[in-house]
C-alpha cells in the first residue's frame, strides 16, 4: 500500500584516488572548503589488525594527497549542481517549456521520509534543525512536489509495473539500483547521461565527488548514467563495545579459547563466531536495564532471512576468492567459497534468536539498540532509529571493519564489503511530467544530490544518514551525527572523527551491487535457499546445487552473453583486494 503524504506536512583506483589525510580539530570544525583536491581514505587497521594484506601498527595512517583538475566546462547556470539545476528550471519555466500549473510526483523509500519531510520544529541536537526539503525546493523552483513513501521491499513491485502499465504515477522514484537493468527491461526509466552532460552533477569531478563506488554503482558498462544515490549502503561490523572493554569478559574469554578478545573488532569471521557462542545468555552488569530485569544476551544478529541473507553471503564470498563467472562465462556459484560462506552462516545461527530467520532490519536495529544482541553486521544508519537506545547510553555501539578470511595461497587477510540495496533516485519514463519535460525530474535528482543539498538531507532529525560524497565524511553535521553515539575507538585516531573512520576505510573496499537482469528472482532463490539449509529442511550440496542451477536458468534466460559484460562491470571495479586476488589489473 502507498502512503499519501500529507500536503499540510511539513574509474576505479586510478581514475578517483581516493585517501587519506589527518585534519586538525579546527579543520574538522570548518565547514569543507570549496577545493578541487580530493581527501579520503588510507588502509588503517587496529592492534592486531590486518586490512587488504597489510599488517599495520596501530594508529599509523598512510598518507597522500591527491590533487585533481574538475573537467568541468564553464556554465552560466551557476558554480554548484544545485544553483545549475535551479537556474534550469527557472530557464525552463521563463522559455515555456515548464507549462504553467506543472508540478511532479515523487515515490519516496519510507524509510528516508525524515530525510525529506522531517518533523516540524524538530532539531538533531547539536548539528541541525529540521529542513523541510521539498518545501526548499518548491521556494527555490516554483514547482510543486507531491510525495508518497512507500516500504523499502515494496519499492521492486511499484516500479516495474509502472513500466508495463505505463500508468506514469510518478516522475521520481525511489529504487535500488541493484535492479537496474528489471528496469531499463521493463521499459520503466530513462537513461540521464545527456542531462549529466548539459548540467554537471559532479559526480566525479569538483570539491565533493561520490567515492568512486557508488558512482560507478549508478553506471552500466557504457557509463552510461542512470540514477543518483539516495544514501549509502555499504556494511561494517558493530558490537557492545561497552561489553569488550571489561577487563572481566576479556580474561575469560581469552581462558576459554586461547586466545585474546579482539577488543578492536574481529579481523576473522571465525573469531565472530567464537563471540557469539562466549557472548550467548551473557547477563553481567551492560545488561542492566532499569525498567526490566537484565534480559539474558544473544550471541548476535545476522541477517537469515530469505532476503537480507545475500548480503552476507557476497561478502563472505567475495572474501573468499568467489566469482560468479569464470573466464569462459560459466556459472561458478557452485564452488568451495560458496559453500565455506553458507556452511559458515549457518554456524551462527545457534546463538542468535529465530527472529533473524524471519524478519530483518525493522526488529535488528531496536534489538541492538534494547541490548538483546551482542554484534551485527549492518549500514551506518544501525543507531539513526533509536540513538538514545540503552546501549547507545550506555556506549555499546563500537563500530569496526568487516571481518575477513586468510587466503591460504598468500596468508593476506582479505576484507571487503558490498553494497546491497542502493537506494537510488531515477527518473520514471511514464510519468505525467516526465513525458512533458524530462529535464525537470532529473534536475530534481540533480539537486538532491548537491554536496550540500545531499548533506542537509542527511543531518536532518531522523533522517538516515548513510553518506556517499567524500567531503561528508569531514563536514562537522555528520561527524556530530555519528560522534553522538559512536565514540571514537582508540585506534582509529582518537579524538577525531569517530566512527567516520572506521567508514572511509570500508567504503573504497566495498563491491558494487550485483547487477544483473532477473536480479529480483536470483536474490529471492539464493535467499530461499540458505535459508532451507539454515533451518535444516535440505543440506549443504543440495542447497549449493540449487543455487547454481537456478541462476543459470536466469541467467540465460536473459542471455549469457548480455549478464556476462554486466558482471564484468562490477569485476573490473572491484576494490584494491580483489583485484590483487585475481590479477586483475
Amino acid at each position: 500500500m502507498v502512503n499519501s503524504d500529507d500536503r499540510n506536512e511539513d574509474d576505479d583506483e586510478e581514475r578517483l584516488s581516493i585517501l587519506k589525510r589527518r585534519i586538525t580539530r579546527r579543520e574538522a570544525l570548518s565547514k569543507v572548503a570549496t577545493t578541487a583536491t580530493v581527501v579520503g581514505v588510507a588502509v588503517v587497521a587496529g592492534a592486531g589488525g590486518v586490512l587488504a594484506g597489510q599488517s599495520l601498527a596501530p594508529t599509523k595512517i598512510e598518507t597522500k594527497t591527491v590533487t585533481e583538475t574538475a573537467t568541468v566546462a564553464p556554465t552560466p547556470l551557476g558554480a554548484t549542481p544545485a544553483e545549475r539545476a535551479v537556474n534550469a528550471v527557472k530557464q525552463l519555466r521563463a522559455s515555456g517549456k515548464i507549462p504553467e500549473g506543472t508540478k511532479m510526483r515523487w515515490l519516496l523509500v519510507a524509510f528516508a521520509k525524515n530525510n525529506i519531510l522531517p518533523t516540524e520544529g524538530s532539531e538533531r541536537i547539536g548539528v541541525q534543525k529540521a529542513i523541510n526539503m521539498r518545501k526548499k525546493w518548491e521556494d527555490l523552483t516554483g514547482i510543486p512536489l507531491e510525495i508518497d513513501t512507500l516500504n523499502d521491499l515494496e519499492l521492486y513491485g511499484k516500479g516495474i509495473a509502472e513500466g508495463i502499465t505505463k500508468a506514469g504515477t510518478w516522475d521520481l522514484m525511489s529504487q535500488r539500483i541493484d535492479f537496474l537493468y528489471d528496469f531499463i527491461g521493463a521499459d520503466a526509466i530513462i537513461p540521464l547521461g545527456a542531462f549529466e552532460k548539459k548540467y554537471q552533477p559532479e559526480l566525479n569531478t569538483g570539491p565533493c565527488p561520490y567515492y568512486p563506488v557508488f558512482e560507478q554503482s549508478l553506471r552500466d558498462p557504457s557509463g552510461e548514467l542512470w540514477g543518483f544515490a539516495l544514501c549509502g549502503d555499504w556494511f561494517n561490523y558493530y558490537n557492545r563495545r561497552d561489553i569488550v572493554t571489561d577487563p572481566k569478559i576479556q580474561d575469560a574469554f581469552e581462558k576459554q579459547f586461547a586466545y585474546p578478545l579482539p577488543v578492536e573488532g574481529p579481523a576473522l569471521w571465525s573469531q565472530v563466531r567464537d563471540m557469539a557462542e562466549f557472548m550467548d545468555g551473557y547477563t553481567g552488569p551492560q545488561q542492566a536495564l532499569k525498567d526490566k530485569a537484565n534480559p539474558p544476551l544473544r550471541g548476535g544478529y545476522f541477517f537469515r532471512d530469505t532476503w537480507f541473507s545475500n548480503i552476507e553471503f557476497y561478502i563472505r564470498f567475495y572474501e573468499l576468492g568467489g566469482l560468479i563467472f569464470d573466464k569462459n562465462k560459466n556459472v561458478t556459484i557452485d564452488s568451495k567459497a560458496a559453500r565455506t560462506a553458507i556452511e559458515d552462516m549457518k554456524a551462527l545461527v545457534p546463538f542468535q534468536s529465530r527472529d533473524a530467520l524471519t524478519s530483518s532490519w525493522p526488529t535488528m536495529f531496536p534489538d541492538y539498540g534494547g541490548k538483546k544482541v551482542f554484534q551485527t553486521i549492518s549500514w551506518a544508519s544501525l543507531s539513526q532509529f533509536q540513538g538514545n537506545s540503552p546501549a547507545a547510553k550506555d556506549g555499546g555501539f563500537g563500530v569496526y571493519h568487516i571481518p575477513g578470511y586468510v587466503n591460504p595461497a598468500n596468508g593476506k587477510l582479505i576484507r571487503v564489503t558490498v553494497l546491497f540495496d542502493q537506494t537510488s533516485y531515477v527518473v520514471a519514463k511514464w510519468g505525467k511530467t516526465t513525458q512533458k519535460v524530462p529535464e525537470l525530474p532529473y534536475l530534481l535528482g540533480q539537486w538532491l544530490a548537491d554536496p550540500e543539498i545531499y548533506t542537509e538531507s542527511l543531518a536532518n532529525p531522523g533522517s538516515i544518514s548513510d553518506h556517499a560524497r567524500t567531503c561528508q565524511a569531514y563536514d562537522l553535521r555528520m561527524i556530530r551525527t555519528f560522534t553522538a553515539v559512536w565514540p571514537p575507538n582508540p585506534d582509529i585516531e582518537p579524538g577525531r572523527r569517530g566512527a567516520m573512520e572506521a567508514f572511509d576505510i570500508t567504503i573504497p573496499l566495498s563491491v558494487q551491487p550485483l547487477r544483473l537482469q532477473g536480479l529480483k528472482e536470483i536474490q529471492d532463490l539464493f535467499g530461499t535457499q540458505m535459508n532451507a539449509y539454515f533451518t535444516d529442511i535440505q543440506d549443504l550440496d543440495t542447497t549449493v546445487k540449487n543455487m547454481q542451477k537456478g541462476f543459470e536458468t536466469v541467467v540465460d534466460r536473459f542471455g549469457r552473453d548480455k549478464q556476462f559484460e554486466r558482471y564484468q562491470w562490477i569485476v573490473n571495479n572491484f576494490p584494491a583486494p580483489l583485484k590483487e586476488l585475481h590479477g586483475i589489473k
